[in-house]
Parts: structure tokens; sequence; C-alpha cells
């Protein structure tokens, strides 16, 4: 079925002995969300006295499943499947979750995690910042980064973030070190720099990734937590060897989470595919497909149908 140019999709019910109805949203264009209609739900679900949704990405404002129909249900219960059960189980990040609890966080701007951010700095013992987002925090502690991707205007943002997890008791871990290139290209000649406040960086040179020494700090870092929340690669890491940091780290994390010591949630951007480029997808304890979803629930946002489901 289509709905102008918003979405297609296609919705099968099946109904087996007993008597269980099963709605299924197939999405043909992975930008493009599916939409059933109040009318549509409540005429699926009639009769029925339990909803049991499987994936989060269903409960984000906006997606597939109108929060309207839930009310509807006549018991208005829920269950959740296997998808669901560690982001409902802790409602919000940082809340009832084994401690020590941390976060990464990366990727190239900080202008789309302000909210996550602000958010995260209040609930968690340890936040790691990697990416282009390191960068913009270090230049706003002083440090001269050449062309390194940064945004200058948030400077005084990222100062406030820091002091606000200062005095939250939050620890922020910024890179000591960086792989810094000329060039933004696979295989491009590199070198290792400190990164601090008092780093001066040619015109042209920019910091593609977090160094040895930060990764294996930042290893470290993880393997002394009890739940990690990870969103966001550590460099370029589509480009070798700036996936360096991101592999050192995203192993260090499936290795303390096989040995039973670490629960590891993540979703969000290219962090899916950075877990998975580092051969470690399979070993999270939770990896959301649901971008947005995900990132709003760190962000400390309500989701219509998470509530729904609470009720």
């Amino acid at each position: 079925r289509s709905r102008g140019r918003a979405a297609v999709f296609r919705v099968n019910t099946i109904e087996d002995d007993m008597d269980m109805r099963v709605l299924r949203v197939v999405m043909r264009h992975q930008h493009r969300l599916p939409v059933i209609h109040p009318e549509r739900l409540q005429a699926i679900l009639s009769g029925r006295d339990h909803l049991v949704a499987a994936w989060f990405l269903l409960l984000r404002p906006g997606q597939a499943v109108s929060i309207d129909g839930l009310f509807k249900l006549p018991s208005r219960g829920g269950h959740t499947g296997g998808l669901l059960q560690l982001p409902l189980m802790h409602r919000r990040p940082g809340h009832h979750l084994q401690r020590p609890v941390g976060a990464v966080v990366g990727g190239a701007k900080v202008s789309p995690k302000l909210d996550m951010l602000q958010n995260l700095v209040g609930k968690l013992d340890v936040l790691i910042i990697g990416g282009g987002m390191a960068n913009t925090f270090l230049a706003a502690q002083g440090a001269q980064l050449g062309a390194s991707l940064q945004e200058a205007a948030l400077h005084d943002t990222a100062r406030d973030i820091l002091a606000a997890a200062e005095a939250a008791g939050c620890r922020i871990v910024l890179p000591s070190d960086g792989r810094v290139a000329r060039e933004f290209a696979a295989g491009a000649a590199h070198e290792i720099a400190a990164l601090g406040p008092d780093t001066v960086l040619a015109d042209d040179q920019m910091v593609l990734d977090a160094g040895d020494s930060a990764a294996a700090d930042i290893a470290d870092t993880i393997a002394g937590l009890a739940t990690l929340i990870w969103n966001g690669p550590l460099g370029a890491f589509e480009i070798p060897p700036f996936d360096s940091a991101t592999v050192t780290a995203a192993r260090a994390a499936a290795a303390a989470t096989n040995s039973g010591t670490l629960i590891t949630v993540a979703g969000g951007g290219d962090t899916v595919a950075a877990l998975n480029q580092a051969g470690v997808a399979d070993d999270f304890t939770y990896i959301s497909t649901a971008g947005g979803a995900f990132l709003e629930w760190m962000e400390g946002k309500t989701l219509p149908g998470v509530a729904a489901l609470m009720q």
C-alpha cells in the first residue's frame, strides 16, 4: 500500500488457532516511514486484549503504530519482544542501570547531539567523547586543531557541558592523542599527536581518529564499567587507518560483555556499521536498529509508544 511519497509498505494479518492476530509492517524504503491510521489499527486489533510490540522503532513519535490505537485496546495491555526488553527495562539511560555506567558518544558534530549530552552528564559516571565532537570540546579548551572538523560556534556550549558534568560528578574522557593527517583518504600518511588545551597543529592538519594512547585509555575505562551505552564512532571509521580507535574500544567492550562483567547497549547513526566493521556487533548485549528512536531515548525524551505500554 502506498501513502503518497511518504512510504511504501505492506500490512498482513494472520489469524491462527490461538486467535492471535499478527500485524507485520515491511518497510520498503529505509528513510520513508510507514503509517497506519488509528481506524485501521483499531479494526486490526478488534476483539484483542493485548498488543505485543517487538520493535523499538514502532514506539517513536510519528512511526508505524498509531499511539491513539494503543489506547483503544479494551485492556490497554501490552507485551514487548526481545528488541524492546532492555530499553523498556531501564526507561531512561542512566536510571536503574548497574553502576558504574558510562557512554561512548562520537560522530562528526556536537550540534545534533546537544540534547543527548546535556541529558547524559547528569546521569552517567563517565562520558567518553570521540570523533569530530571531541575536536569541538578540545578547541573550546584552547586547542588549535588546524583543518580539523569542529564547531567553533559551540565552544561556549561545550564549556557549559563540561561544567555541568563536573558539577554532576560525571567524568568526561577526551582523547589524549590523535591520529593526524593532511588528507582525508584511506591509507593517508599520518602521525600521532598529543591533544590537549596547548595543542597547536599546522593549518592543513586534521585529527581524524583518537590515537593509540587514547584508544588504550578508553578501553581501560570501558573495562571498569558495569554498563555502557554507545552512540557514534571515535573517528573516521570508514577509512582505515582512522578506524583504529573505534575498533579497539569496541573490541574491549565486546570482550567485557562476553566475560559477563559489562552490559553493552548501542545504536543510532553509524554505530551499527562501526560495530559490524569491528566484528563485534553480535557480542553486544543489545543493539538498536532504530537510530532516531534510540537517540530520543538517550536524550531522555518520552517515546509515546513506550508510555502507552507502561500504562
